[in-house]
């Protein structure tokens, strides 16, 4: 079966999680079983020849992000219990914008949330991310047997955790700022040990979701992700892989070596597809202000020309073209990009601060659910992604670039050069 995630609501809960870093027990809260995420599947509609069926649901999962279904028919989910908690939005606290901007690594970030939360800094390390391992042992399409396989994500700079992906026993899992490897040989959800490959992503505060997604292994056997404009600075054996403005392709082999950015100038590329010949796809997320989301061809070595660069404000270029919403992107001259394109019937935003609705109070428990899909084998089924955002505007940059290894070249004969982003893993600029 081709197993599906049953979105329901967006929450904070999970079952009892026993860490192993010195924290105490944290007990979140959970909410209890009821019909509601089979009354989901009635409003779904569903293709022919297909059937949509309730795989797990609370109390058994909650808050799914994303998961992978390995050759021995068993689930890991990544769950995510800190967003709003412990993970903000830079939307929430616009007055932070020009320090985040100005951030070049994690610790830099880190040191920021310390400075401007004061006293409650330490209450963004009291509810961790996990991995969930979920089971049909008996064959009938739901899961009856689960375990937490690790719950020990909730230091200061972590989460939000969003991919997972299993292979002979090793179980890759991305959680800003690392990317991890967790083993579980025998495929029974008991952690067996735990490794940070790679350190360094998501040196901004940014927007909430932009954080790695998307893992899956290539046809030439490296592990690739994608990583969204929170950006990165990564210390490698070989040197410093550091673009601090933009959204980026990765690969890596699967023990972490050997990292490189395979294709850069996106704003928050979600999961990743590779087709039959070997081409590669994303979907690339949009500011919420009005503009498209992209589905992407990711070539090696290319850049999309999208570039965070005024974080959630309303640019000049877009007022004077009398946007609605404050779309937070600055444009490179001779170029226009779809979030400054006015709708019908529409009146131009006023001028002045953003206007950042105050954070929706979260709900005291989680409400998501696993569907189950039929007509297909377990092992072809695969899903990764981000939360769900229900803030105001994100901020992304209509900034053009040239490709990552070409020469600078105008963007059109009447438009000024625009510079490269130059060769693959250097700083981008600003």
């Amino acid at each position: 079966m081709i197993a599906a995630l049953a979105w329901a609501a967006a929450a904070l809960a999970a079952p009892q999680a026993q860490l192993s870093n010195g924290h105490a027990p944290w007990q979140p809260n959970i909410a209890p079983a009821s019909e509601e995420a089979k009354l989901a599947l009635t409003r779904a509609h569903v293709a022919d020849g297909y059937q949509l069926s309730l795989f797990a649901a609370e109390p058994r999962v909650a808050n799914p992000v994303g998961f992978w279904i390995d050759d021995s028919g068993v689930f890991y989910v990544a769950e995510t219990f800190r967003l709003h908690e412990g993970v903000t939005d830079l939307r929430d606290h616009m007055d932070w914008r020009d320090e985040d901007l100005a951030c070049r690594t994690v610790e830099d970030r880190v040191e920021l949330m310390r400075r401007k939360l004061g006293a409650a800094f330490e209450e963004i390390t009291r509810a961790s991310d996990r991995v969930h391992w979920l089971a049909d042992t008996d064959g009938d399409g739901v899961a009856d047997a689960d375990h937490v396989l690790d719950a020990d994500f909730r230091e200061p700079s972590t989460g939000v955790g969003a991919s997972v992906l299993s292979r002979k026993g090793n179980v890759y899992y991305t959680n800003i700022p690392k990317l991890w490897l967790l083993r579980d040989p025998n495929h029974d959800g008991r952690l067996d040990g735990r490794t940070p490959l790679l350190n360094g992503f998501g040196i901004h505060i940014a927007m909430i979701g932009h954080d790695l997604h998307g893992l899956r292994i290539g046809p030439d056997g490296r592990l690739y992700f994608s990583c969204g404009d929170r950006a990165f600075h990564v210390e490698t054996p070989s040197g410093v892989i550091d673009h601090t403005h933009t959204g980026a392709v990765l690969r890596c082999e699967l023990d972490g070596s050997r990292l490189e950015v395979f294709a850069s100038g996106l704003r928050n590329p979600q999961d990743l597809a590779f087709d039959e010949l070997g081409n590669l796809f994303t979907g690339d997320n949009t500011c919420d202000g009005g503009d498209r989301a992209r589905w992407v061809q990711v070539v090696e070595g290319a850049t999309a020309g999208i570039a965070m660069v005024i974080n959630g404000s309303r640019s000049p270029t877009c007022a004077a073209r009398g946007t609605t919403r404050n779309c937070g992107i600055r444009i490179s001259p001779g170029r226009r990009p779809t979030s400054c394109r006015r709708s019908v019937g529409s009146a131009p935003a006023p001028r002045g601060s953003p206007t950042i609705p105050a954070p929706a109070s979260t709900p005291p428990a989680a409400r998501n659910s696993i569907g189950a899909i039929s007509r297909a084998s377990p092992a072809q089924a695969r899903s990764s992604g981000s939360p769900t955002n229900r803030r105001g505007p994100a901020s992304s940059s209509g900034r053009s670039r040239s490709s990552s290894r070409g020469s600078s070249r105008p963007t059109s004969t009447s438009a000024p050069t625009v510079r490269s982003i130059g060769p693959i893993g250097s700083r981008v600029g600003t």
